[in-house]
């Protein structure tokens, strides 16, 4: 039993000593991060149209998620902007869903649900059916369930936002 208890206590040491290490490596990964940020946000200067647009607001939305939700939550209603303007009903749908994730981050709870009544879920799921993208359709699914999870039909058990 004490030869368990000492290996617990190296590995748990040795994971301390990892910890430590990527804490004051720190500044390199900021640096970084913050490198990447810049060169999203210069790609977005050019005069590019805007289906490249969104796509680029949507990487910078993924890199600002866990790092500033505030950034985060501006890249997603700039993505909503950008599909109104261009009428597509699929990137609407999209932005509105990375909105309600960055919301529901925040603890947010009844925005998201406002969110999420306006979007269209059927079409949704028809949408996964007929797509072979299985990141986008694990992010609508996740936000989706998630956020229907949290307020179910108390007979059916379906979460209320499908019916």
């Amino acid at each position: 039993m004490c030869r368990l208890h000492a290996a617990d206590s190296s590995r748990a040491d040795s994971l301390l000593l990892k910890l430590d290490q990527a804490i004051k490596e720190r500044p390199i990964y900021m640096e970084q991060k913050e490198l990447k940020l810049v060169e999203l946000k210069r790609q977005l200067h050019r005069q590019i149209p805007d289906e490249e647009r969104f796509a680029i607001l949507g990487t910078l939305l993924d890199e600002y998620r866990s790092f500033n939700t505030d950034s985060a939550l501006h890249m997603a209603e700039e993505r909503e902007q950008i599909a109104i303007r261009l009428g597509n009903r699929e990137y609407i749908d999209n932005a509105r869903m990375n909105k309600a994730d960055v919301l529901g981050m925040t603890g947010m709870y009844k925005e998201v649900m406002d969110l999420m009544r306006n979007i269209r879920h059927m079409d949704i799921w028809m949408r996964m059916v007929n797509t072979q993208d299985l990141t986008w359709n694990w992010h609508r699914l996740c936000v989706i369930w998630k956020v229907g999870s949290w307020r179910k039909n108390q007979s059916t058990g379906i979460p209320r936002i499908w019916n």
